[in-house]
């Protein structure tokens, strides 16, 4: 069996049997990953860097992975460790394995697939992937740094074995999204069915349009999310984070809100999650519809305005200018209109460019009586 179908047969086993495998064919750990002392400490807030332990097989060109990963994400990032709140024990000799860089990307797609993407896809997305496709694809060979050289010559790949080998795990993780995708459709599609939504009107009560708009953001929707998240402290990650409100608290922030523009906003969600419109027509309406009471009355207010004002000038205009009425002629006719117009009731003897220039030093009002003028009642 060569390299690459020593790989391929890596990659149709199960996560647990991959490292059963890899177990067996490098031995177990010499060392755990970390300290325990220092990684108390560093728990307690009394350190900031963790004291490592002298596991490392980089020599060897074999990097070291953590078989919990399939529980937790960026396991070896003092951050991520504090907000994950990891126990020392995932950290311990027993929980470590060993693996050339083209198997640690295999075990990382293992774990993707497994786990519907929660854990280990960043990994093999940002770094472990995209180490193969660079120094075996695009011939981008590791020069400075010893430890990237061992791991380089330890799972070397011709071009096309290492192409051929990431089109499979592509196209097994790509599979994997398609089916969540379809499954989280799926599960939105059944809510609003359970919820009613589409059949919710203006003669719903505010509560049930309220509790519908509640819902669909907590599915993926971003409707009124000034009022819909908050940043509160999270006992999970140790820090103030971006989360939902409690419904009751949802409610009275949104009794601000036109409920027409509610009720416009849950049939856009609904529209976008069964493809009606896409992403960008689903932000953009969003945003048009998402108005308080206050600003849909300050609008109805200026519209009258206009509309008021309007209605005045078109009195005054048929009343100096009556014929216009009937010849469809408006108050906010403009000056080319009135010139084009007026050639056409002219004798012709210029083109119109000439005639437009010759109407040049006439002011609009002036140009209105003489069309006025030559206008048949």
């Amino acid at each position: 069996m060569n390299k690459k179908e020593e790989y391929l047969a890596l990659l149709s086993k199960t996560y647990n049997e991959a490292v059963e495998y890899l177990l067996k064919k490098y031995g177990k750990a010499r060392d755990d990953y970390f300290r325990e002392q220092s990684y108390k400490r560093f728990l307690k807030g009394e350190i900031k860097k963790i004291t490592k332990g002298k596991f490392s097989r980089s020599a060897e060109g074999l990097e070291c992975h953590h078989i919990d990963e399939n529980k937790f994400l960026n396991m070896t990032n003092e951050s991520s460790i504090k907000a994950q709140n990891i126990d020392f024990k995932y950290h311990k000799k027993e929980r470590l394995v060993f693996c050339d860089v083209v198997e640690h990307t295999i075990l990382h797609a293992l774990i993707s697939k497994e786990t519907a993407l929660e854990f280990g896809f960043p990994g093999y997305q940002i770094f472990l992937s995209r180490k193969i496709k660079d120094w075996y694809v695009e011939k981008i060979i590791p020069k400075k740094s010893k430890w990237h050289i061992a791991c380089y010559h330890r799972s070397y790949l011709t071009p096309e074995d290492a192409y051929e080998l990431l089109e499979k795990m592509d196209s097994m993780l790509s599979v994997e999204q398609e089916r969540i995708k379809q499954e989280e459709l799926e599960e939105k599609k059944e809510m609003i069915r359970k919820g009613n939504y589409k059949n919710l009107n203006s003669d719903s009560s505010r509560q049930a349009i309220t509790g519908a708009l509640y819902n669909l953001n907590k599915m993926g929707a971003s409707a009124y999310l000034h009022v819909f998240n908050n940043f509160a402290y999270s006992k999970k990650y140790k820090k103030k984070i971006s989360q939902p409100v409690e419904f009751e608290d949802f409610q009275r922030g949104m009794e601000q809100y036109d409920l027409d523009g509610m009720i416009r906003n849950i049939q856009l969600s609904i529209d976008y999650v069964e493809g009606k419109i896409g992403r960008r027509e689903y932000y953009f309406q969003r945003d048009l519809f998402s108005k308080t009471i206050d600003e849909i009355e300050a609008e109805r207010r200026i519209q009258e305005k206009k509309e008021k004002h309007a209605k005045l000038k078109k009195e005054e205009f048929y009343s100096k200018y009556p014929k216009f009425e009937k010849k469809d002629i408006k108050y906010d006719v403009k000056r080319q209109e009135v010139n084009a117009l007026l050639f056409k009731h002219s004798h012709k003897h210029c083109s119109f460019i000439q005639f437009q220039s010759a109407m040049k030093s006439y002011s609009l009002d002036e140009l209105l009586e003489k069309l006025h003028s030559v206008v048949k009642k």
